[in-house]
């Protein structure tokens, strides 16, 4: 490349397709305490398990599909958990956050677990 300005991303496909699911997410890892969520990622789940722990997640159903690139995921999980939140979960920005492949049968690299899991207001106050 001459003359051109830096990427801040590695060059990606301009498209992908991301696989969207249905599941239950147990706030805090508690089973009486369990909302639905609709239009989840693969990713995204991964950030579920991150802050309410590793087995927050169950009835994960494939749904379908949607056009967004790995990018387009990363700035919508910034503007739902916050920039700070996700990278450090997935590390710097040029980090690859997945391939949409549903986590049920292809696991994404986990970091370490925390001591207990993280709340919506200490990952807020950054107390985590």
């Amino acid at each position: 490349m001459t003359g051109g300005a830096l990427l801040s991303r590695p060059f990606l496909p301009e498209r992908c397709y991301v696989k969207l699911h249905t599941c239950k997410v147990r706030l805090a890892g508690q089973v009486q305490d369990q909302v639905e969520k609709t239009a989840v990622t693969a990713a995204e789940m991964h950030v579920l398990r991150v802050i309410h722990g590793e087995d927050a997640i169950t009835d994960i159903v494939e749904t379908g599909d949607v056009d967004r690139s790995e990018a387009m995921e990363r700035d919508r999980l910034e503007f739902i958990y916050s920039e700070d939140l996700i990278r450090r979960v997935f590390g710097a920005t040029v980090a690859r956050i997945g391939d949409g492949v549903a986590p049920a049968r292809v696991e994404p690299p986990r970091p370490a677990r925390p001591k207990a899991p993280l709340t919506a207001v200490s990952v807020l106050e950054g107390i985590a």
